[in-house]
């Protein structure tokens, strides 16, 4: 994270800033702002979210959509922190993390998956091991549905990958974090999360970077 810390723009809105930081003030207090609220709980689990989809929408459309994967370095640590600084100690953080995963069609048409950047990334702070532990069916994208239809979209989309769940049994009842770049209705998350219940992965965070709740 050195370079990042040297850098003398913010990689989120391309102001000046000083000294050290990963980001500049303003970024700065619009996060902390907005991690008040943190953990959201969603269903039977605790969401735990950096900032407002609202104030950071073109950081989103630059990663997900321009090809700045090199975002996912700064996302993840600002991630970190969010998640950390909201648990009651460090020792509860995750033995496990996971993400939401693409579909083939679009992974075929980015050619990546911007959970799986961002928990990789997370794996390597917080050395903990990643899987690719859920796959997905393909389907229509959650954004070009209203709130009402997307709940009913994502109902068995996924499933368990069962040559990583054969090596990821041992985590079954420890702390699992679900990671995701952005979480609209949390219908996805809240779907995923069932799916890994009903396969025994009973205590499940997810942690998303930009969240509209």
């Amino acid at each position: 994270m050195r370079w990042l810390a040297q850098r003398a723009v913010c990689p989120l809105c391309g102001a000046t800033k000083e000294g050290r930081t990963v980001v500049c003030p303003f970024c700065r207090q619009k996060i902390e702002n907005f991690q008040q609220h943190n953990p959201l709980f969603a269903g039977d689990f605790r969401l735990y979210r950096v900032a407002s989809y609202r104030e950071f929408r073109q950081v989103h459309l630059r990663f997900k959509y321009g090809g700045q994967t090199q975002l996912a370095q700064v996302m993840a640590m600002l991630m970190l922190q969010s998640y950390l600084g909201s648990l009651p100690s460090a020792g509860e953080k995750a033995d496990l993390i996971i993400y939401v995963p693409s579909t083939r069609v679009r992974m075929g048409q980015r050619g990546y998956n911007t959970a799986e950047l961002l928990a990789r990334w997370l794996g390597k702070y917080m050395d903990r091991p990643v899987r690719a532990l859920l796959k997905r069916k393909n389907g229509p994208k959650q954004t070009e549905l209203d709130v009402g239809k997307r709940q009913k979209n994502v109902q068995g989309i996924f499933r368990i990958n069962q040559r990583i769940h054969t090596k990821c049994i041992k985590f079954e009842d420890q702390r699992i974090l679900l990671v995701d770049d952005v979480c609209t209705s949390s219908a996805t998350m809240v779907e995923a999360v069932r799916t890994l219940a009903n396969h025994g992965y009973s205590n499940v965070a997810g942690l998303c970077f930009l969240s509209k709740r």
